[in-house]
């Protein structure tokens, strides 16, 4: 019986042995094993010598720092994008790309003051009650994935015992994980719906100010807002939904990130975590490269649907003059 602690490199020799004996008749050269997969034999153990295992570690960490270097040189360095534009016609409205840097930062804090006034506002409370449902759910994902491997392993081995110890607690654990998830759904669009009225009431104070609402409308020339009534009304709806929304979408994978990675990490080493977040890293990158636009799509969209919603107020309230005239 042969030794499981072979190396690959005796795992060839004894190939090599094998094949060398031939049968009557035939020929020796025959069944020598191939160069290519000599050469393949060889790369493999070599790779899991020590020279090896630092090379791959090498490798990895470069692919790492060559791979954010790029991005960071996109983003931030090629003169590509810091090019000005040709000015626009004249008679068209100058537009500007909205990018995630410091001004953007600086208005998001300002309209957060807003919306979450004090540290003690019922805002807050539901963002930490939000907070820690996320955590939890996180808990539970690794708690309910450790139960089913364990529960696919006994029935493998034929644990009938612990399989069905398994069972009762994955059971028990799909209640508190229920409750969980619809906590999460229930507070996250709470907290849009608080969102949106101190927005709501904000704007509405400052702009039916005065006279602010007809100079919103007609006056500033090109600065001017166009339907005003779509971005006081279903823009504000729409921005506290998915600021709403986006604490979650990146809070709850961020945990999972750092969770998931610590216990991979544990179980398969560093290599096969560092490996994942290298293929998503790849793929995000390409996918950035080949999709298109979606924030100003988006824009867009928004911008299409006021001036629907202001031409039907305007057939509306100018029903009488259109029928006779």
């Amino acid at each position: 019986m042969l030794s499981a602690n072979l190396t690959q490199a005796q795992v060839a020799k004894a190939i090599d042995a094998l094949v060398a004996v031939p049968l009557p008749g035939e020929n020796p050269a025959d069944y020598a094993m191939p160069g290519w997969m000599k050469a393949f034999v060889g790369l493999g153990s070599f790779l899991s010598s020590p020279q090896g295992q630092t090379l791959k570690k090498k490798l990895v960490i470069s692919f790492f720092l060559f791979g954010g270097g790029s991005m960071l040189y996109q983003r931030y360095c090629n003169p590509k994008t810091k090019t000005s534009k040709p000015a626009e016609q004249k008679g068209q409205r100058k537009t500007n790309r909205v990018e995630l840097d410091l001004v953007f930062c600086r208005r998001l804090y300002s309209i957060l003051s807003i919306m979450i006034p004090t540290w003690q506002s019922r805002e807050m409370i539901d963002l930490i009650i939000l907070t820690f449902l996320l955590v939890a759910r996180t808990v539970f994902s690794i708690w309910i994935a450790e139960n089913l491997g364990s529960n696919a392993q006994n029935l493998v081995a034929r644990k009938w015992g612990a399989m069905w110890t398994g069972i009762k607690t994955f059971a028990l654990l799909t209640v508190p994980a229920a409750a969980v998830n619809s906590g999460l759904k229930y507070f996250q669009e709470t907290l849009a719906l608080r969102f949106r009225l101190r927005l709501s009431h904000y704007v509405h104070d400052e702009y039916l100010d005065g006279v602010n609402f007809y100079k919103a409308c007609n006056l500033g020339g090109a600065d001017r807002i166009d339907n005003a009534d779509q971005r006081v009304t279903a823009d504000i709806k729409n921005f506290c939904d998915e600021l709403a929304a986006l604490y979650s979408s990146v809070l709850k994978p961020g945990l999972d990130v750092v969770l998931f990675t610590v216990k991979l990490g544990r179980m398969l080493g560093w290599q096969g975590p560092i490996l994942m977040h290298a293929y998503f890293v790849f793929s995000g990158f390409f996918k950035k490269r080949i999709m298109p636009n979606l924030g100003k799509l988006v824009a867009k969209e928004s911008e299409v649907e006021g001036y629907y919603r202001t031409a039907h107020q305007r057939l509306i309230t100018n029903a009488e003059e259109i029928a006779f005239y």
